[in-house]
């Protein structure tokens, strides 16, 4: 998908050195990294919006936690699909159609399985 889309060529050249030079030259541009750098935030923060219980902040974290996810899945081979399919689908259900956020009058009756299993996770 990445090789055939128009703007596959520019996408390599803001990011990587020389990907078509000579021998060729695969470092990364800090472009890339800031981009990584930001993606990495995204990713950790924006999910812990949904422990606020304000529905404006955890709508905010799923439609962005979705448009990560559509990018990753977009753009990636298919290993990484079926794990960011199910995750994105899962963080819908559990924050955004079950309930709005996280339920924190009920921590202290979660199945101590269930704990383990959302801190592993987590970890």
């Amino acid at each position: 998908f990445m090789v055939d889309v128009p703007w596959a060529g520019w996408f390599r050249r803001t990011f990587i050195r020389g990907h078509d030079s000579t021998p060729p030259d695969f470092r990364l541009r800090p472009a890339a990294q800031l981009l990584a750098q930001g993606a990495a935030l995204v990713e950790f923060a924006v999910p812990l919006l949904t422990w606020t219980n304000q529905p404006s902040c955890v709508l905010f974290s799923i439609v962005t936690f979705m448009c990560m996810h559509t990018f990753i899945v977009a753009t990636l081979i298919i290993d990484v699909f079926c794990w960011n399919f199910t995750d994105a689908v899962w963080f819908v259900i559990l924050f955004g159609v079950h309930s709005t956020g996280v339920d924190w009058a009920e921590l202290s009756s979660m199945d101590p399985r269930l704990a383990a299993w959302l801190l592993c996770h987590a970890a």
